[in-house]
């Protein structure tokens, strides 16, 4: 009897056991499948979720330069016949080492930054030279006088680039950042004023080369932290408001590249590989801190 009532209790036991850890992979696959990036959601589903973000579709027009026909339908697309061969490339170079002194007549570029932009320029003049770029290159510049200076030893060294300035480069808050930060309220006003602006900058600079373009085109853009992030998240079509959520080292570098079809490659952002570690810097700071 009592052999009898120990193996129903085992098998009870067995049963409850299996029915309670069945239960539990059911709960956490429902728990997976309510997540857009679950392994267990079949790909087709995870797709369809997905998409349902906005930043996720390409849109392809995005500078309304794009040559259009009618379909079949009488309805208006994209005639890829006429796309430019050839690629728009930007390089986008943050400030060097500076002293925040618009209003003086003192220069603003430090010693360290003036050691920073000979780096950057003898890189410029070897990898340039090499593509055989030269020829097509121009530069443009930020009105601040730190960006001045970088114009001028740039062009130094690549007397025969062009070389203007376009006031939608100054530096400025395009938006709210997301996360927003704790020691630095945003002003609605700034806000209200540069975004407009640092968005003209964009719109003036940023478009696909031309079907009637024979040669490849690079334009360096001398330019800052906001301007320079802003524009990367605006090229790839992201929400403005991450440009506070990576950062660029003084005389960084950041490539872009624009196809005739619309489509458009982050090269590289922030590179400072010419640079050796005791000469990397961050913001507006006198001493020099290590990057880990």
């Amino acid at each position: 009897m009592w052999c009898n009532v120990r193996i129903l209790f085992g098998v009870g036991t067995g049963l409850g056991t299996g029915f309670g850890v069945f239960k539990l992979r059911q709960s956490s696959a429902e728990n997976q499948m309510k997540s857009p990036f679950s392994l267990a959601v079949p790909p087709q589903e995870d797709i369809r979720r997905l998409h349902k973000c906005p930043y996720l579709s390409w849109d392809y027009n995005w500078d309304r330069r794009a040559k259009l026909k009618k379909d079949a339908n009488g309805n208006l697309t994209i005639d890829d016949s006429k796309n430019a061969k050839l690629r728009r490339y930007l390089i986008l170079i943050n400030d060097c080492h500076y002293v925040n002194n618009e209003e003086s007549d003192a220069p603003s570029m430090t010693a360290l930054g003036e050691s920073q932009a000979q780096a950057l320029v003898r890189f410029l003049v070897d990898w340039l030279g090499w593509e055989e770029w030269l020829p097509n290159t121009t530069i443009v510049h930020s009105p601040l006088k730190r960006s001045r200076k970088l114009a001028k030893i740039i062009s130094k060294e690549m007397a025969t680039i062009p070389v203007r300035e376009l006031e939608l480069l100054e530096e400025g808050l395009p938006t709210a950042r997301s996360p927003p930060p704790m020691d630095d309220p945003v002003s609605p006003n700034k806000v209200h004023t540069d975004y407009p602006r640092m968005e003209a900058g964009f719109r003036a600079l940023f478009y696909r080369p031309a079907p009637t373009q024979k040669e490849q085109s690079v334009e360096i853009v001398l330019a800052h932290p906001n301007v320079i992030r802003y524009f990367v998240c605006r090229a790839l079509q992201l929400p403005p408001e991450a440009f506070s959520r990576f950062s660029l080292k003084h005389a960084s570098m950041t490539r872009i590249e624009i196809f005739g079809n619309g489509v458009v490659n982050v090269v590289s952002v922030g590179d400072t590989g010419y640079l050796t570690p005791d000469k990397f810097t961050f913001g507006e700071i006198e001493a020099v801190l290590p990057v880990l």
